[in-house]
């Protein structure tokens, strides 16, 4: 079954090469009005939204807002077109929940091309052959945000309690879970948040153990029940001094990995193609996984 595709565009010409393109791999449905756009989207629940941000009657980020906020849209990969390259107009599209850009004008002939290529990179996994250790490498703080919620939601608490390690507020990770408070207070849900004042100092550890050491100490010896989920491990790791980092990420996953009944990274894209290839180095070394 092709995936549906909607797009929201004023713009009749662009539509018309569009919709020539596309239609020969997705279902293609086009609005021209993004104020009706999200209660459309409702009727015919897309697979992906192609939006135009320049566009009369409304801006395009408040429509990015929308879909944000919409308890069924939010979770629809969306791709932005705008003839705008100023790299701060787009970070705020990925800001306000664009998972990707097309830039105005394109090339009509690779458009296909370029959308699955924006969507293979919305989420990135390596999972250890075991199954039992997990890094995701999510495109935006965004979609990092919502897969943390996402595994809390599908986790089995009752067989297998979780802990989560956030740089956020946890309890705005977890406010939507059923039975929280039943959950937290029978310590099958364990939400540890690091405080930023304390990010400053990890660069000058000279490792990761204390904060492991720490971290297990808190759990006693009920760890091995545990699942971990830890956010942004790259944090701890300082992975801006490379070779150390290597080195802290060998002694976390010797630490962490023994001592629990499974662990799970979560981590937001670095904006540089060399710093991604480097956190999916990172990635492959706490799950074990070789290249």
């Amino acid at each position: 079954m092709r995936k549906k595709l909607l797009i929201v565009d004023s713009d009749l010409g662009s539509k018309d090469s569009m919709l020539e393109v596309l239609q020969k791999s997705y279902e293609v449905v086009v609005i021209d009005n993004a104020v009706e756009a999200v209660a459309f989207g409702e009727k015919i629940l897309p697979d992906i939204i192609l939006v135009d941000l320049d566009m009369p009657q409304i801006d395009g980020f408040e429509f990015l807002n929308a879909l944000d906020e919409h308890p069924t849209l939010c979770d629809v990969p969306v791709i932005s077109m705008i003839d705008n390259k100023d790299e701060k107009y787009s970070r705020r599209a990925y800001a306000e929940g664009s998972n990707g850009m097309i830039y105005k004008p394109f090339n009509i002939a690779n458009l296909e091309r370029d959308i699955e290529g924006i969507l293979k990179r919305t989420s990135d996994a390596i999972i250890s052959s075991n199954k039992r250790i997990s890094f995701y490498l999510e495109f935006s703080e965004r979609t990092k945000l919502k897969k943390i919620k996402e595994i809390i939601k599908n986790q089995d608490f009752e067989n297998e309690p979780l802990v989560l390690l956030t740089w956020n507020r946890g309890e705005d990770l977890i406010a939507e879970i059923d039975q929280m408070d039943d959950l937290i207070n029978s310590n099958r849900l364990i939400f540890l948040e690091i405080k930023p004042s304390l990010i400053s100092k990890f660069p000058y550890l000279q490792d990761v153990t204390p904060v492991v050491l720490e971290l297990k100490s808190f759990l006693s010896e009920s760890s091995r029940k545990y699942h971990l989920v830890m956010e942004e491990p790259g944090h701890l790791l300082n992975i801006e001094q490379r070779e150390k980092s290597i080195s802290q990420a060998y002694n976390m996953a010797q630490l962490i990995h023994h001592d629990f009944n499974r662990t799970t990274y979560v981590s937001s894209r670095p904006d540089s193609s060399e710093s991604i290839k480097f956190t999916f180095k990172i990635g492959n070394i706490l799950t074990g996984v070789r290249n």
